[in-house]
């Protein structure tokens, strides 16, 4: 990374404690986690509904929008709106759950990350607010109507008219650091509608209930009209000021019994206090006396047509007579320093439009970063304590040290707002680009003890801490190395503890034979006939042709570290684990239909490859690296391994590049999957490769097992099924994480290859010209083609051609493989913002062996 900019400095050295303290690290969502559920039997959809989160106070952490805390969430900032339509405040974003949503859960609001810095020094973004009552039952009764084979119901479908006729407001929300500790905000609302319209904006300061665990509690008080007093045990004084404001309104972070429990409340002013007050006229539920641990200050106006209308806060550790004066100025300066630190990041030869995609998806990674607790030893006490007894079996029971206090990367504010392994080990990839200090803290966090489990394993993710994610989390840390500052000493840490969990894989996941491995569903949810974590035959198993894939691609990482570390005699274990594994992938291997499949035994069929043609079988072609031959020499026995492989395998010569090739499968078959890959009528869509191939769109699959049928067609969309949920796709439609790992797989082989072989298909490309023509497919989705249309945006009329819809866009967890369409979780920013990865080198592997010597194509 460049070192001459003002943001440079903040996110290094001894800079970075201080001035990453305080961030936009407020969750989207904090209801429907599993970790609020008060119960392990119960749905946490149905457990803490969104009905319920304004009146109930979060056991772990807050939600809101906009939101910016401190680093263990002390003191939270965020907005509340309320248009004199609306029957409760707009404090957080609406959605559905699993249950309503007819293709799984589903953000119904609309809201842009436009900019941000890693510090958070500055971060912008916009949510557009309706001027007509928001359609909360309509939501969610047309998505219980509408059935799987019909698109999602969304805000625009249920407000149609209004929307036609731009009755909303467009509400940016910004955030600027004048000091580590000086943190202003300001927030402007354009009424984008032809008649002037009411709007409250309720600036929100409040206390994480930290003191319903233990601890002192901490309190809010009026210090004048538009001051509040703050004083927290850890954090001390701090002075919030607010402009503009009518009044300022108190209440406490307490749950309302009354409401929620039907039992009695302590005190009457409550976390709903605030809305009841200001929706329904009830102001004795805010105390008059000015204090509590929840604040809004009330500000109100009437916006005309066209009009904008600028509400500023600020919070500071002094107490100030002017805080205003320098605010203008504070958010210039910050926002030159944003693009000057961008202008520094991104490559010089990049057009307007793509360095507004890759700006956007940079600071949707930094808007990612959630604080995110969860103890799970204290969740199993406070169950015990409602229930009087000890609490029942959970799928937590194996995880009692797991204790989450963090800034994490999350997958999607929203919908995912927790950690994920396989989604932060995609997200680490593309944050050190802007952010190498919390990309190698991302990487060891998951490894930490507090995480890790004493037996080597990684916890997945909240809803199911132990059914593996694909173990790539040695792809990720050597990812960040490469592309860092190459850390020993971070390479040094997270090699430990990766090298236990890869004992743990060949302990634990061994499925039929050693080094066949299987893992359950390994992140690709519904792409097999059946639920691979649930549904394998009574008395069966399953070996996995992405789990045994993913375990190649895992030993060939730990590979690369251990020859980096000089460990010579943990890269010969490595090496030869590897041949072991790359044997055993023969065995799912299909001669008639050349491609990999699952393999599945039963004692009444016995074994059979399930011939699903999908990612599950392209996996195999990613485990891939070069060794360069010169950092043999201060490995002997690692040396002498390697000759011996050169004398009995023809596979493993020395290139011309001066690089051994080790690729989990031989030319011949790489080739061969290749050939599936690049056929249009298979893998290959206009905007990259589809998760399950186009050829069971007219051949779709049926099982019969046992007295059992299982079905499987080409789903290039939503998904059709309700297996997980059922908007998790993998019956067709592109996701862009495995997509990163074919084209960096590709351009390994072009590194050793060079124009000796070519991708088989009609363009017979060679493998570099290959990788980027799916690269620039993948990045597509978010460009204007000819007619000035995103692909992303599908059919939306207002996001295609609106002007002030055209220019923003999310970064969808996948999307539909014919015509472009986002799909799935809205604000994946995680692993789809790797398309900054993309624009930036091409998509490229991180190493380049003896660059004089490999042609980097287009795409190097």
């Amino acid at each position: 990374m460049v070192q001459n900019t003002a943001e440079y400095q903040r996110i290094t050295g001894s800079q970075r404690e201080r001035w990453t303290r305080w961030g936009s690290y407020v969750s989207a969502r904090s209801w429907g986690n599993a970790r609020e559920s008060p119960s392990s039997e119960e749905h946490p959809w149905i457990a803490f509904p969104f009905e319920q989160a304004r009146s109930r106070t979060y056991r772990w952490s807050e939600d809101g929008i906009g939101g910016f805390c401190d680093q263990q969430q002390n003191i939270c900032l965020s907005l509340a709106f309320w248009n004199e339509q609306d029957p409760i405040l707009k404090e957080r974003f609406f959605g559905l759950g699993n249950e309503p949503g007819n293709h799984g859960e589903g953000i119904k609001d609309y809201f842009f990350f436009l900019d941000g810095l890693p510090s958070s020094s500055y971060m912008k973004m916009l949510y557009k607010y309706p001027q007509v009552e928001f359609p909360y039952e309509r939501l969610h009764q047309e998505s219980v109507r509408r059935g799987q084979d019909q698109p999602s119901f969304e805000l625009i479908d249920a407000l149609h008219n209004t929307f036609l006729e731009n009755r909303y407001f467009d509400i940016f929300i910004e955030y600027a650091k004048a000091d580590a500790e000086d943190i202003l905000c300001r927030i402007t609302a354009i009424n984008r509608g032809s008649k002037a319209a009411p709007l409250h904006i309720l600036p929100h300061v409040w206390f994480r209930n930290s003191w319903q665990h233990s601890g002192e509690r901490p309190e809010l008080r009026a210090d004048a009209q538009t001051m509040v007093h703050l004083q927290h045990p850890e954090l001390g004084e701090r002075w919030w000021h607010v402009e503009l404001a009518h009044g300022l309104l108190f209440t406490e972070n307490e749950t309302n019994n009354v409401l929620i429990f039907d039992s009695s409340n302590a005190s009457p002013y409550v976390k709903d206090g605030i809305d009841y007050a200001v929706v329904r006229g009830k102001s004795e539920r805010v105390n008059p006396a000015k204090q509590g641990t929840k604040c809004a200050a009330h500000c109100h106006t009437l916006i005309e047509p066209g009009e904008y209308w600028v509400v500023r806060t600020r919070l500071q550790t002094v107490r100030s007579e002017a805080p205003f004066v320098d605010f203008d100025s504070v958010f210039e300066q910050r926002k030159q320093e944003a693009d000057a630190f961008y202008a520094e990041v991104q490559p010089q030869d990049l057009s307007n439009e793509e360095r507004d995609i890759q700006r956007k998806a940079f600071a949707s990674l930094s808007w990612n970063k959630n604080f995110y607790h969860f103890n799970v030893d204290q969740w199993f006490q406070q169950e015990a304590k409602k229930t009087q007894s000890k609490s029942e079996t959970s799928r937590f029971e194996q995880w009692r040290h797991f204790d989450a206090h963090d800034i994490v990367s999350v997958p999607d504010p929203w919908e995912y707002p927790w950690f994920a392994a396989w989604d932060l080990d995609f997200q680490v990839a593309t944050l050190g680009l802007v952010d190498p200090e919390f990309a190698k803290q991302q990487v060891l966090l998951l490894l930490n003890d507090r995480y890790m489990h004493p037996k080597g394993m990684i916890p997945s993710f909240e809803g199911d801490l132990t059914t593996p994610h694909p173990p790539i989390h040695a792809w990720a840390a050597w990812h960040v190395y490469q592309t860092c500052d190459r850390d020993h000493q971070f390479l040094e840490k997270a090699y430990t503890c990766l090298k236990r969990n890869h004992e743990w894989w060949l302990k634990n996941q061994t499925q039929g034979e050693a080094y066949l491995f299987g893992g359950g569903f390994l992140g690709m949810d519904n792409i097999s006939i059946f639920n691979r974590s649930e549904d394998v035959p009574e008395g069966g198993w399953l070996a996995q042709a992405d789990g045994t894939g993913w375990m190649a691609l895992f030993t060939l990482n730990l590979l690369s570290m251990a020859i980096e570390l000089g460990k010579d005699a943990d890269a010969v274990e490595l090496l030869m684990h590897f041949m072991n594994i790359r044997r055993t992938l023969l065995t799912l291997w299909d001669e008639e239909t050349q491609f990999f499949y699952d393999l599945l035994y039963t004692p009444d069929s016995g074994r059979m490859l399930l011939k699903v043609r999908s990612l599950v079988g392209i996996v195999p072609v990613t485990a891939v690296t070069l060794l360069d031959s010169n950092s043999l020499e201060t490995l002997p026995r690692l040396r002498r391994q390697i000759e011996k492989l050169r004398s009995t395998d023809s596979d493993f010569q020395v290139g011309t590049n001066g690089c051994y090739l080790l690729a989990a499968l031989s030319i011949d078959k790489i080739k061969a999957v290749l050939k599936a890959v690049f056929d249009p009528n298979e893998f290959y869509s206009p905007f990259g490769i589809r998760s399950l191939s186009k050829s069971h769109e007219k051949h779709p699959l049926s099982y019969k097992i046992g007295e059992e049928t299982f079905e499987l067609n080409y789903d290039p969309g939503e998904s059709s099924k309700k297996m997980f949920g059922g908007n998790s796709n993998w019956r067709g439609p592109i996701w862009k994480p495995l997509n990163q790992l074919v084209i960096e797989a590709l351009y390994y082989y072009h590194d050793y290859f060079g124009t000796q072989f070519r991708v088989p298909g009609a363009k017979k490309q060679p493998f570099d010209q290959a990788a980027y023509d799916l690269c620039q497919r993948l990045i597509s989705l978010f460009k204007q083609d000819h007619k000035g249309c995103r692909p992303l945006h599908g059919d939306n009329d207002y996001f295609q051609s609106d002007p002030h819809w055209r220019d923003y866009f999310w970064f969808y967890e996948h999307f539909q493989a014919e015509t472009g369409e986002g799909l799935g979780a809205s604000h994946q920013n995680g692993w789809t913002a790797a398309v900054a990865k993309l624009i930036q080198n091409g998509g490229r592997a991180v190493f380049i062996p003896n660059p004089s010597q490999a042609s980097n194509g287009q795409g190097g």
